[in-house]
């Protein structure tokens, strides 16, 4: 995506962010497609007022 353009144009910084998360890897935007497709079911209509990371565990891991 255009916000990651300068984190996978360069190799270094490409290693560096992949080390970061929990799943060694870099996001793809599909990978946000079975989260919000779960949120926006109307079986889902009882979450409310969460933070869902979506972040490969970069968050919790490391």
């Amino acid at each position: 995506t255009p916000l990651t353009k300068k984190i996978v144009s360069n190799d270094i910084s490409l290693e560096y962010s992949k080390n970061l998360h929990g799943l060694d890897r870099i996001g793809k935007p599909e990978n946000f497609i079975p989260i919000i497709k779960s949120l926006i079911d109307p079986r889902s209509d009882w979450i409310t007022g969460q933070t869902i990371h979506v972040d490969g565990g970069l968050s919790n891991v490391k």
